[in-house]
This record gives structure tokens, C-alpha cells and sequence, in this order.
């Protein structure tokens, strides 16, 4: 079996480190190298009855917040563990199918668009550390309801902000027009089809050790 390193107080700087390293290497990766004709990302009518709003831009960044937080709010380390793994192989699993079915819609040419000069910043931002590519299934969405998985076990409290702020994040993808409607399904059924199966491969397979810590202690 074997056994991967959890994520705690010790190392927890070293392997977040990590992981946005391969996040960046394999993400990217699939957008520079795509195995075949990229294609528009698959709009339906009703995308187009979306307006785009821009300042909701910041709440689209709030991930890099989000994602973070939910691994060092997590409430144990068994739930941190499988967090942080979790957002690793939905990555894989979303870059395969970037690699496989390579989409993209185009940035929005922000110098017609008379925007606040935060608004401005943040989009310049946004177009500089990410790629037009890599759309279906939406990975942000993924990430973003692996993250509330987490905070959500922190109680009621935390169940309502955790899912008030996926919401938002998942809908600011449409209203940024980073992703169409059918790429957000598409995250939503990947993370479905995950929380069924990924735990049971998690803790039999990946990291039985503290699988079995955690059951001993509870």
C-alpha cells in the first residue's frame, strides 16, 4: 500500500507548495499541449441570456483564498488529508479531459469596457495567471465544492457560509464568462461521481494509516 504524506502542522507549507506546483505544471500543461483542434466551449442558448458582470471577478478570485483556507480550517487532519489529495486528482482528472477535449472562450478585450480601476486590476490579474483554454468540465467549480466539503464539517455555522460561498463562486464563473453553463454541469457531475468514490480509494487504498488513526480515535 501506498502511503502518502498527510497533511499536517509540519509539513502542511512544503506540500501546499507542492501542490500548486503540479497544479501549475499540469494545467497549463494541458492548455499548451492539447492532443487535439481546440473547440469553443459548448454554449447553449441559455448562456447567452447571462449578462456579464464584471466586478462579480472578485468573487471568481476568492478561490485562491478558498481553496487554502479549507485545508488549514479543515477540522482534522484526516479531513485536511483527503482535501488536499482530493483537489489534486480532480485536477488530473479535469487536465486528462482538457487534454482529450481541449476548449476555450475567449478573454474579453477590457479596453472597451469602461471599468473601475480595481475591477481593471483584477481582470488583468485573472487573464495573466490563467489561460482561455481548459474550460469543460470547469475545474473551478470542482475545486470549489471539494473545498466546502471540508469547511462544511465544522458544523452549521460553517455549512451555511461554506455554501453560500461555493454558490457564489460557482455563478461568478458564468457571470466573469470564464465558463459556459455545460461546463459547470460538468464539474458538479465529476465531483458528484468523486465524493462516491474517491473516500473509499482514499482511505483503503492512498492512506490506509490514517484511515485507520482516524477510526481508532473516533
Amino acid at each position: 500500500m501506498i502511503l502518502l504524506p498527510e497533511f499536517s502542522a509540519q509539513n502542511r507549507i512544503k506540500l501546499m507548495i507542492l501542490g500548486c506546483s503540479i497544479f501549475s505544471l499540469v494545467y497549463l500543461g494541458a492548455a499548451n499541449f492539447p492532443l487535439s483542434v481546440i473547440e469553443q466551449a459548448p454554449i447553449i442558448n441559455l448562456d447567452t441570456s447571462i449578462k456579464w458582470l464584471p466586478w462579480t471577478v472578485i468573487i471568481y478570485l476568492s478561490q485562491y483564498l478558498y481553496l487554502p483556507f479549507a485545508l488549514l480550517y479543515a477540522p482534522n487532519k484526516h479531513i485536511a488529508t483527503r482535501t488536499y489529495y482530493g483537489y489534486l486528482v480532480a485536477t488530473l482528472l479535469a487536465s486528462a479531459i482538457f487534454l482529450l477535449y481541449p476548449t476555450e472562450l475567449p478573454q474579453r478585450d477590457l479596453s472597451t469596457a469602461a471599468l473601475p480601476i480595481i475591477i481593471s486590476l483584477c481582470y488583468q490579474f485573472l487573464y495573466y495567471t490563467d489561460v482561455p483554454a481548459n474550460c469543460f468540465p470547469s475545474l473551478h467549480t470542482m475545486l470549489a465544492l471539494i473545498a466546502a466539503t471540508s469547511l462544511m464539517k465544522r458544523g452549521l455555522t460553517w455549512q451555511i457560509v461554506a455554501s453560500l460561498w461555493t454558490i457564489a463562486i460557482i455563478v461568478s464563473t458564468l457571470t466573469t464568462k470564464q465558463h459556459c453553463i455545460l461546463d459547470v454541469l460538468a464539474g458538479m457531475l465529476l465531483f458528484s461521481l468523486g465524493v462516491w468514490v474517491f473516500p473509499k480509494w482514499f482511505d483503503r487504498r492512498i492512506n490506509g494509516r490514517i484511515a485507520i488513526t482516524h477510526n481508532a480515535n473516533t
